[in-house]
């Protein structure tokens, strides 16, 4: 039987000596007709009883004391085995480690120099058209950088997308001839940036005619080269101006809207340095005819009488 079976029987014990005690005394009460006397002794007995169970605890606790010291003093001893074995095992474990020295800072490094942008992507789309209006005239600018690669004339893929939502502007500006206009930068000779802005304008005609925005007969082309910019291709000092060049490699295409669709679209030549000069051949043809006119007009008309012309001999 162990210590808690002990303790239990024992205050069980006193329990049921205390019960039987105070229901004797009831009884005893009960038995002789004395109710007054039955609540002090109700009152006494209740002390009594209190006064048991302390005892009995106090007894519990005094013999649960006396049966663990022996029991506690043998696990404090295991305890301290426990810890010496681990003394012997590890010796350094309570040994006060040296802390290193706190490693100094090092010094901020400089920053490096700043990545210069990449290019910047062209716009595409709604957002790669600009529209100018004036009064007998609507005007849709596109950067060439949008339709084309660098010094090429041959539409990327990724310009279906802006010549896709162009189309409909053209047609809602309604039945009018249209003009397109190749631009290009200063870089390059005259006579290469010509012939790009020419082969530009027309490939852009090409994609409105394939995909019917346009008749064939009411839209012309025009390269203006590097003649007509909208920027400065080059800085005041004197050094590249990329975005300057950027605008100035555009396509525009212009609807006049003040024309129909019968008369030309094209209303003025590329401007030229050197005045225009009527060919020669033209000029003598056009005075040859004038001169055979002239010539027949005062021709008098044949009569029925010829004369003879005389012999070449001389002789009648």
């Amino acid at each position: 039987m162990d210590l808690f079976q002990r303790q239990a029987i024992t205050v069980l014990f006193m329990l049921i000596n205390g019960v039987a005690g105070f229901g004797y005394v009831v009884f005893q009460q009960f038995h002789n007709g004395n109710a007054g006397q039955l609540l002090n002794d109700l009152l006494a007995e209740q002390r009594i009883m209190k006064i048991k169970c302390l005892a009995a605890l106090i007894a519990c606790t005094v013999a649960q004391g006396a049966v663990l010291a022996p029991a506690f003093a043998q696990d404090t001893s295991k305890i301290n085995r426990w810890f010496e074995d681990i003394n012997k095992k590890y010796p350094n474990l309570q040994k006060k480690q040296n802390v290193g020295n706190i490693q100094d800072p090092g010094k901020i490094g400089t920053p490096g120099k700043f990545q210069n942008p990449g290019n910047i992507n062209a716009p595409q789309g709604l957002q790669a058209i600009k529209t100018k209006s004036d009064p007998c005239s609507q005007r849709f600018l596109i950067g060439a950088d949008t339709l084309f690669e660098f010094d090429k004339a041959t539409l990327t893929p990724r310009a279906e997308e802006t010549l896709t939502v162009l189309g409909p502007m053209i047609e809602n500006a309604g039945l009018h001839p249209v003009l397109i206009e190749g631009h290009t930068d200063s870089v390059g000779t005259d006579e290469y940036n010509q012939e790009l802005s020419e082969r530009r304008a027309e490939r852009v005609r090409n994609w409105l005619l394939e995909h019917r925005v346009v008749e064939k007969r009411a839209v012309s082309t025009v390269g203006y080269g590097e003649k007509k910019p909208v920027a400065p291709n080059t800085k005041p000092d004197g050094k590249d101006n990329p975005p300057g060049r950027a605008l100035n490699r555009r396509v525009e295409i212009v609807v006049n809207t003040c024309a129909k669709v019968e008369e030309p679209a094209v209303t003025a030549a590329p401007s030229s340095t050197e005045p225009s000069v009527a060919e020669p051949s033209t000029t003598r043809e056009a005075a040859g005819e004038t001169n055979q006119s002239a010539s027949e007009s005062s021709t008098p008309p044949a009569t029925g009488t010829t004369s003879a012309a005389p012999p070449a001999d001389g002789s009648k």
